[in-house]
């Protein structure tokens, strides 16, 4: 007989894990990015036709140039180390939002390629920006005019920019206050592609650091398995 241990049934080799899904997984993970893309050009495309019929088409509010993209980009990097020092933490409601975000965010997005995330990312930017800070925030701002439309638009294009992302009640806190620094950075650039941009960004990183949170943590958990195994 051979010493050898056999792995349980239905466990595949150590040497498989993480590197095949399996079919059934790729398929599900397609499926759900393919939606993520639709339903993100959906915004887009709903934006663009609300502000057709509203007089305020939302891309009137864009100059497509390099150096408010650049600006777009700066203006993502304080959102991004926020999020670095909030997700440690030891807090109640940054461990359900870390939760969240590794049980529901990561097992969506894990096997989609890069080009299916800056896409993703991509169009989230547009179509959001373009729904909440062009057409409500900048909306509200021309219709009541001076001097409170300018802080009724960014306050009720934050609150509703929170609520649309209310999964848990902390991602909807935290994607409110988003929404204000967004909206700030529109009032500040009057460019709405420098949010766009930063919008775009923000979200490509967030995955970055999610799916490098999802690999520590596994890192992590199989380390302590080793210790408890060579203890006993």
């Amino acid at each position: 007989m051979s010493d050898a241990k056999e792995p349980p049934p239905n466990v595949p080799p150590d040497d498989d894990l993480g590197e095949d899904p399996g079919e059934d997984s790729l398929t599900l993970s397609g499926g759900i990015v393919r939606a993520a893309v639709v339903f993100e050009g959906m915004i887009v495309l709903g934006a663009y036709v609300l502000g057709e019929i509203v007089e305020r088409p939302p891309f009137d509010y864009i100059d497509w140039n390099i150096l408010d993209a650049i600006w777009g980009v700066v203006a993502a990097l304080p959102l991004l180390a926020i999020l670095l020092v909030a997700m440690e933490l030891r807090l109640a409601a940054v461990a359900r939002l870390r939760a969240f975000s590794r049980e529901f965010l990561a097992p969506m997005f894990r096997d989609a390629t890069w080009l299916q995330l800056v896409i993703i990312c991509a169009l989230a930017g547009l179509g959001e920006e373009m729904l909440f800070r062009g057409l409500v925030q900048q909306g509200l701002d021309d219709a009541i005019g001076e001097p409170y439309g300018v802080w009724i638009g960014l306050i009720v294009a934050g609150i509703t920019f929170g609520l649309a992302h209310s999964m848990t009640r902390g991602y909807a806190i935290v994607a409110g206050l988003v929404g204000l620094y967004l909206g700030g950075v529109l009032l500040l650039t009057g460019n709405l592609l420098v949010p766009i941009v930063a919008h775009a960004v923000y979200d490509l990183g967030a995955f970055v650091y999610l799916f490098r949170m999802e690999r520590l943590d596994d890192t992590l958990a199989a380390d302590a398995d080793e210790a408890r195994d060579a203890e006993s």
